[in-house]
This record gives structure tokens, C-alpha cells and sequence, in this order.
């Protein structure tokens, strides 16, 4: 398969345009915003839109749509839900240091009274 050159060029210039927003010098000078600076920082907030674009071109070239929606389901989305998941359970865990018993039971606690895991931790406090 021949790749397209106009494509890898707009893909270039993509990449140029995402790195931009990051380099670019800050917008208020002397409590002043600077209108040249602001109109390049205009420029280069889409960046990444544009190459998220660029890439969807491909995105169809040798696939069907319930193809397409059963690959991003089992590679995608069932890794999100997996770790949304674990990061619900065990976020005092994670976050807070408690024991894995603390935070599943702490979770179970804001479920429950409908309070969230706030409510729980001040009860402890008092």
C-alpha cells in the first residue's frame, strides 16, 4: 500500500501545531494581554483536533463499522470500565492509605447512606 504524502505532511504540520501550546510565551505582559501572542495561541489551540481528524481519515480504510464498534468495545472501552473500576473500590487505598478492607468498606459506606466517602471520614474525626 502507497502512503500518501499530502496526508504524512498534514500529519506533520499536526504534530507542529500540538506542540505549540506548549511552547509558546505567556499571554499578559504587564497585567496587558499581548494581542500578538494571544492570536498565535489562537492559531495553535486546535491542534490536537486537527490531528485526531488527520488520523480519522484512516480510521475505515479496510474495516466495517460492527468490525470497527467490536475491536475499540474490547480494547477500549472494557479497559476503562476495568480500571474505573478498581480506582472506585480501592481509591482510599490508593489515595488516602488505608487498608484495602478500609476502602471497600468506606465505598460501601457512601453507597449505602448516600452521604459519599466524605461524610464517612468526618464521622471518624468526631
Amino acid at each position: 500500500m502507497k502512503r500518501d504524502s499530502k496526508v504524512d505532511l498534514m500529519r506533520i504540520i499536526a504534530c507542529a501545531i500540538v506542540i505549540g501550546p506548549h511552547t509558546y510565551l505567556p499571554l499578559i505582559v504587564n497585567n496587558n494581554p499581548d494581542t500578538s501572542r494571544v492570536f498565535i495561541a489562537c492559531l495553535l489551540a486546535d491542534g490536537v483536533a486537527v490531528f485526531w481528524l488527520i488520523n480519522g481519515f484512516f480510521l475505515f480504510k479496510n474495516k466495517c463499522y460492527p468490525i470497527l464498534m467490536k475491536h475499540t468495545a474490547k480494547h477500549i472501552l472494557l479497559p476503562i470500565l476495568l480500571i474505573s473500576i478498581f480506582v472506585f473500590y480501592f481509591n482510599g487505598w490508593l489515595t488516602r492509605g488505608e487498608t484495602l478492607m478500609e476502602s471497600v468498606r468506606s465505598m460501601y459506606w457512601g453507597i449505602l447512606s448516600f452521604n459519599g466517602i466524605g461524610k464517612r471520614e468526618k464521622d471518624k474525626d468526631e
